[in-house]
């Protein structure tokens, strides 16, 4: 009998501060100040709807790569909330 363990995302139902210290702050920076490899502030995205930033994690936008792999929607759900309580336009715009 085969067992198969890939029916879900191997880090799936992450709290969103480990998913963004995980995945995200490498590019985006621990304060979402961008990076020398990115330059990218979350103050000019954070006024996109849950749904166009969900998108994006998801599919990957420009530089961005796919994050729908290994992420499941929840974990999308809970790095957006994470974003949301943290990140403003008046703490990441410099």
């Amino acid at each position: 009998m085969i067992i198969l363990m890939f029916s879900s995302p191997a880090y799936a139902d992450m709290d969103g501060e480990a998913i963004y210290k995980k995945y995200c702050s490498t590019c985006h920076g621990q304060n979402g100040e961008g990076t020398s490899i990115t330059n990218f502030h979350f103050s000019e995205r954070l006024g996109k709807t849950n749904e166009e930033l969900s998108n994006s994690i998801e599919k990957g936008k420009a530089n961005m790569p796919a994050w729908g792999f290994i992420l499941s929607t929840e974990d999308i759900k809970n790095v957006l909330q994470y974003l949301r309580e943290n990140f403003t336009n008046e703490t990441n715009s410099k």
